[in-house]
């Protein structure tokens, strides 16, 4: 397994209680710090537009050296943005799966809903917030939050998923 963590968190944290149990089921698990968290290099975080290439090359690295192992890929919050994108790319054939845990649809969306809910910013400015990120996110670190989508990766997937989310998980 590949766990992929989510935003301003870590694995440890995120996977505390499903990383035992893999264990004790005798998965092998990679447990990776995403771009701009715990040791991992990076300067901005892409909400799972730029960790999907991440992704990728964390899996290519696995199959590289154990190429007779499957792999599955699981996602929390971020994490799952990050491994539903990532499924849309040309991951090795030794990917066998994925678990998508509490996701978002693209990154603006999730933009539009911590400003609403958390910042508490009126409606009526979104479109000019938004307006605003994107241009920083490209400008700075060379990606649009609204040209990615978990969405569009999946129709182009050929894995099989399993979506882990509830009516009462307001975020």
């Amino acid at each position: 397994f590949l766990l992929v963590h989510g935003y301003r968190s870590c694995g440890f944290y995120d996977f505390c209680g499903v990383f035992s149990f893999l264990q004790q089921e005798g998965y092998s698990i990679l447990l990776i710090d995403q771009r701009s968290h715990g040791k991992s290099e990076g300067r901005y975080i892409g909400y799972g537009a730029l960790e999907r290439d991440d992704c990728l090359r964390w899996v290519k690295w696995i199959s590289l050296r154990y190429p007779s192992l499957p792999v599955f890929l699981y996602g929390v919050s971020m994490g799952c943005a990050t491994v539903l994108m990532a499924s849309g790319l040309p991951l090795p054939e030794t990917v066998h799966g994925i678990v998508a845990d509490c996701g978002y649809t693209k990154p603006d969306a999730i933009f539009r809903k911590v400003a609403e809910e958390n910042l508490r910013i009126p409606r009526v400015f979104h479109r000019s917030l938004l307006f605003f990120t994107n241009h920083l996110c490209r400008l700075f670190a060379g990606y649009s939050p609204e040209a990615f989508s978990t969405v569009d990766a999946l129709k182009t997937n050929r894995l099989p998923v399993l979506f882990i989310h509830g009516k009462a998980d307001r975020f």
